[in-house]
């Protein structure tokens, strides 16, 4: 609920009858200096936010690699979520790999191989392929969310 901004309530890709009127945030009209200000700033991350939509879809028409998807969708959308927050960083980490003990079970409770182990399994046979073993639990991990806690707590930590 109240996700939307009500700045942008008569923006034209908001005029959907998909878009409920609980979506909107309420309306605060008390200062038309900062009414405007905050209209620009709506319009500004709307129009980025509307980018990576456009990006996201050419890289599907396109059928654009993982790594594509990775550069062109991901790592922005992820860069603009944790921008407001000094203690937060989207990074990439294209080459880490999930550990073996925090990988999920398959329904037999069985834990995928490692990624060395499915490549040799699915070369086995040029025509089968281990679906199971194909599944997102044994993939890389391409980003992660880098806690960089102010000093005050980070000298607790340490």
């Amino acid at each position: 609920e109240q996700i939307l901004p009500a700045i942008l309530r008569s923006h034209a890709d908001f005029q959907d009858a998909r878009i409920r009127s609980f979506m909107w945030t309420s309306t605060d009209t008390t200062n038309d200096h900062t009414s405007a200000n905050d209209k620009k700033t709506a319009l500004r991350e709307h129009a980025h936010l509307r980018r990576i939509v456009d990006d996201s879809i050419a890289s599907s028409n396109l059928h654009r690699s993982e790594a594509a998807w990775n550069c062109l969708v991901h790592s922005p959308y992820l860069q603009h979520a944790t921008r407001c927050t000094d203690f937060l960083d989207g990074e990439p980490i294209t080459s880490a790999q999930i550990l073996p003990a925090f990988r999920p079970l398959f329904n037999s409770n069985e834990q995928a191989p490692p990624t060395a182990s499915l490549s040799n399994a699915s070369s086995a046979s040029g025509q089968t392929r281990l679906s199971s073993y194909t599944s997102s639990v044994h993939k890389m991990v391409d980003f992660a969310l880098v806690l960089r806690p102010e000093a005050s707590l980070q000298r607790l930590i340490d």
